[in-house]
C-alpha cells in the first residue's frame, strides 16, 4: 500500500510539472516585441546629447549621450574643452560642437516664463 502511494504522488508530481509547462506567461510580451535589432552593424553617428552638467568649487562633470565626461575627456573624436551651467564645448582640430541643456526655443521659453523682465521705463503718476 505505501509503495503504491508513493507511486501515486510520483505521478501526479510529474503530471504537474509537465502541465505548468506548457501553459504560457500571461504577463509575457508578444514574441514581436521581444526581437531585438542588431544594430551593432550599423554605422551611423549618434549626435551627442547633453543631458546633466554638475559644477562645484571642486570639479566639473558632464552627462553626454549617457557618459559621465571630465574636463579633456574624449567623446568620439571631439574633446571636451569646456563645460558651462547649461551647455558644454566640444572640440576636434578646427571643428567645434556647443551642446546645451535646452534647445534655443525651449530656453526662450523658460526665460518668457521664469524670468521677470525689468520694465526699461517705469512711469510714475503723481
Amino acid at each position: 500500500m505505501v509503495k503504491f502511494i508513493i507511486l501515486v504522488m510520483l505521478s501526479g508530481a510529474v503530471i504537474a510539472s509537465l502541465q505548468a509547462r506548457t501553459l504560457p506567461d500571461p504577463t509575457r510580451p508578444p514574441d514581436v516585441m521581444l526581437v531585438v535589432p542588431d544594430r551593432a552593424s550599423e554605422k551611423t553617428a549618434v549626435e551627442p546629447i547633453l543631458q546633466s552638467v554638475l559644477i562645484s568649487p571642486s570639479r566639473k562633470i558632464a552627462v553626454i549621450s549617457g557618459q559621465i565626461m571630465l574636463l579633456n575627456d574624449v567623446f568620439g573624436e571631439f574633446k571636451l574643452v569646456s563645460i558651462n551651467p547649461s551647455s558644454v564645448l566640444l572640440k576636434n582640430g578646427k571643428s567645434e560642437k556647443r551642446l546645451f541643456l535646452l534647445s534655443p526655443e525651449e530656453l526662450q521659453f523658460a526665460n518668457a516664463r521664469f524670468i521677470k523682465k525689468i520694465p526699461e521705463q517705469v512711469q510714475h503718476k503723481p
